[in-house]
């Protein structure tokens, strides 16, 4: 567990946050902002989605899927280490989202900024990269104020529902000297 602050933690998925999932990831604002995530997200979207988190769960790997959880151990979003690089790689990805009623508070900010200071401290990473959507201004506010440089943009990155989208490459590393 990462506690975020006395409101929210973050832990692995389980089996039975299928219902939850589904109902607070299943924004048309969600879908477009992140790559992968469908609209309308259906509950057999979250249950295919957590039995892929059980399974890397049994196979003793490190969490990859963090869930963002409220003190009643709800679901309200997730950030991710993607593992891009590979597991013994000094650097790697991540990637992020919340439920719309949370947004505009300030809380991805800190949720970014937490799960940042775990990896450099707890994984020994040295550099975390966040591409996101070119127009996706508010994540880019988010990883700005978390400390992460605009490193650059990336024409044509990214082909979703059949249109090429533009990115930009946010990145932070850490003081760690070899």
């Amino acid at each position: 567990m990462i506690r975020i602050d006395h409101n929210f933690y973050l832990s692995g998925y389980n089996l039975e946050d299928a219902v939850r999932l589904a109902e607070t990831i299943n924004d048309v604002e969600i879908s477009n902002n992140t790559l992968t995530i469908p609209y309308p997200y259906e509950l057999e979207d979250a249950e295919w989605f957590l039995q892929y988190c059980e399974t890397h769960k049994q196979s003793n790997q490190p969490i990859k899927n963090w869930a963002l959880r409220n003190n009643q151990g709800q679901v309200c979003g997730s950030i991710a280490r993607h593992y891009k690089y590979g597991p013994k790689s000094h650097k790697d990805e991540l990637g992020y989202w919340l439920m719309r009623p949370l947004w505009g508070q300030g809380l991805m900010t800190k949720i970014v900024r937490t799960f940042t200071d775990y990896c450099f401290e707890s994984e020994g990473l040295t550099r975390l990269e966040a591409p996101i959507f070119e127009n996706n201004k508010a994540s880019g506010r988010v990883l700005e104020k978390a400390g992460f440089g605009l490193e650059g943009r990336m024409a044509k990155a990214y082909l979703k529902d059949d249109v090429f989208l533009d990115g930009l490459l946010y990145a932070k590393t850490c003081n760690r000297v070899v």
